[in-house]
């Protein structure tokens, strides 16, 4: 009797799309002659980056953390009007918090992965820690903005780090320092 063979050839593609594509594509061919199983597999993984998002931190130090507010971003374009979000803006992502700077007066880091294609300018923005997204006032009608903001900031793709300057005016737009943000500044 003739030696049989049977080829099985399984093609997947997988993608998962979120701020990075990948791409997963596998070949599996199954040789199965009448009494032995086979396995040859060749497989291939590509990625692209989305190299318009780009993460933007800041750094609340104590004139701004009094309080324990949350730090909100608010983005826009100036010639297109695009948001993202009415403002108070976005909830930045707490990164750490260094309790030892100054003297004990600490300092914590944020950030936000900011769309550059999208937006050309930012405010950072000071909100009660209870406030509730498409709401401007908590069970006690208290404002959830508590009106500490930054200055107007234009996106420079130099800089990733904004930290607020000592002294300053919490709600007439405080000026930022602009940095260049270095993990091991954070011991991370």
């Amino acid at each position: 009797m003739p030696n049989k063979s049977n080829k099985l050839l399984i093609t997947s593609i997988i993608s998962i799309f979120s701020l990075f594509t990948i791409s997963l594509t596998s070949s599996l061919f199954i040789s199965v002659p009448d009494d032995d199983l086979s396995f040859n597999m060749i497989g291939k993984a590509t990625s692209s980056v989305n190299e318009n998002i780009v993460t933007i931190y800041f750094v609340e130090k104590k004139y701004w953390h009094t309080g324990s507010p949350d730090t909100y971003i608010y983005c826009f374009n100036s010639e297109t009007s695009a948001i993202n979000s009415s403002f108070p803006g976005l909830p930045m992502e707490e990164v750490t918090y260094d309790a030892s700077y100054d003297n004990g007066n600490g300092r914590k880091l944020r950030s936000y992965e900011f769309d550059t294609s999208l937006y050309d300018t930012m405010i950072f923005t000071r909100v009660n820690p209870s406030f509730v997204p498409g709401s401007h006032f908590d069970e006690n009608d208290n404002y959830m903005y508590w009106g500490g903001k930054t200055e107007n900031i234009p996106y420079n793709a130099s800089y990733n780090l904004y930290a607020t300057k000592d002294g300053g005016s919490l709600y007439s737009g405080m000026q930022v320092d602009w940095l260049v943000f270095n993990p091991d500044d954070w011991g991370l």
